[in-house]
């Protein structure tokens, strides 16, 4: 899961997030926007990216507060696969999650690590059809 938090509200809530380098050493997370929960506000202003192509600045509304121009859309980026999904500027929020752990400077590199995180997922596992594991707080690998 892949969240953030602006006072208090969860913005984003995404189990299918893109895994992006714009820079590198840098990756960004793109989220579908059926999973951010904000409310999209007006665009505020038109892009041209050198590697994304062209796309969209806009706002994002949390609750009563007005995120101005955090939010970003490039719907034909990689071959249209960033299609349906925007990035958000990292300092915007308040905290960024993956899994129940807090994540600062940028989203870890799933190539180049190996994490365990606490989460707070229902996770059941089946061997031929038998319950061999259930857990509401599980280590996820």
């Amino acid at each position: 899961m892949d969240s953030r938090l602006v006072s208090g509200t969860r913005a984003v809530d995404s189990r299918s997030s893109l895994l992006v380098w714009k820079i590198p050493h840098y990756p960004y997370w793109f989220f579908p926007l059926q999973d951010i929960a904000a409310r999209r506000g007006e665009v505020v202003e038109e892009l041209r990216s050198e590697v994304l192509g062209a796309g969209r600045r806009f706002d994002l509304l949390v609750g009563d507060t007005r995120l101005p121009g955090v939010a970003r859309e490039f719907p034909h980026a990689g071959d249209g696969r960033l299609a349906d999904h925007a990035v958000i500027e990292w300092d915007a929020p308040d905290h960024w999650y993956d899994e129940d752990s807090e994540v600062f400077v940028h989203p870890r590199d799933p190539h180049h690590r190996i994490d365990v995180l606490p989460s707070s997922r229902h996770v059941r596992v089946r061997v031929d059809g038998e319950l061999v594991a259930d857990s509401r707080k599980p280590t996820i690998l």
